[in-house]
């Protein structure tokens, strides 16, 4: 098993629609978009992610994040 985690993530303002148009173009969804709070100091943030693996077998992530 490799230890190290390796993929590639763009910050998009619309999660679902880059997972959407990313899917549509042939992509293989992987994580559906989903909320994951992520405390940390100084500032919590809840970080809106999808993966989807490309044709080639790339991992690629959909991110944003806003403060709470």
């Amino acid at each position: 098993m490799n230890p190290r985690y390796m993929h590639l993530a763009f910050k998009v303002d619309d999660v679902e629609a880059a997972f959407n148009k990313s899917v549509s173009a042939g992509g293989k969804p992987h994580i559906f978009p989903k909320n994951v709070a992520a405390n940390s100091s100084p500032i919590n943030l809840v970080i809106n992610c999808a993966f989807v693996i490309a044709p080639g077998g790339e991992q690629i992530e959909f991110f944003s994040a806003e403060e709470v």
